[in-house]
C-alpha cells in the first residue's frame, strides 16, 4: 500500500511538472524601453520520463503571454550550441531568425530586417540555461 500511495504521489508530482513544458530563464528589456520586459523561455526536461523533453526548445516573447501560456504562439527557436557562455537557437521555419545569449546579459534577436539587442538577467534557474 504504502508503495502504491508513494508512485501515485510521484506520478502526479511529476505530471504537475510536465505541464510547465518551458520555463523563463532571463527576463531581457532594450536599452530604449526597459518598461517593456520579455521574457527567454527555455524547454525543460524530466529524466525520470525521457519521453518528456522540451530541453532544444526556446521562446522569446512577451512577459505577460507567460501565465497563460500564450508565449506558445510566438516563433519557437530550436536550441543549437550552447556552454558556460553562450546559447544559440534558430527558427527552423526561417533559419535568417536566430537568438545569440552572450555572457548571460546579452540577447541579440537576428532576423531578415537585421538585429535588435536586449540586456537580459538571469532568473532563478537561468545559470540551468548553459547545463545541456
Amino acid at each position: 500500500m504504502k508503495k502504491l500511495i508513494g508512485l501515485l504521489v510521484l506520478i502526479s508530482t511529476t505530471s504537475a511538472f510536465a505541464q510547465e513544458t518551458h520555463s523563463p530563464q532571463f527576463e531581457c528589456h532594450q536599452s530604449q524601453s526597459p518598461e517593456t520586459k520579455k521574457y527567454l523561455m527555455l524547454g525543460n526536461e524530466f529524466p525520470q520520463i525521457p519521453e518528456i523533453d522540451w530541453s532544444h526548445e526556446a521562446y522569446f516573447a512577451d512577459k505577460e503571454k507567460y501565465p497563460s501560456g500564450e508565449y506558445k504562439q510566438s516563433v519557437l527557436y530550436i536550441i543549437g550550441e550552447s556552454d558556460e557562455a553562450s546559447l544559440t537557437a534558430v527558427n527552423p521555419s526561417d533559419t535568417t531568425q536566430y537568438l545569440v545569449l552572450s555572457g548571460e546579459t546579452s540577447l541579440f534577436v537576428y532576423n531578415s530586417e537585421g538585429v535588435t539587442s536586449y540586456n537580459c538577467i538571469p532568473l532563478r534557474f537561468g545559470q540551468r540555461a548553459f547545463a545541456q
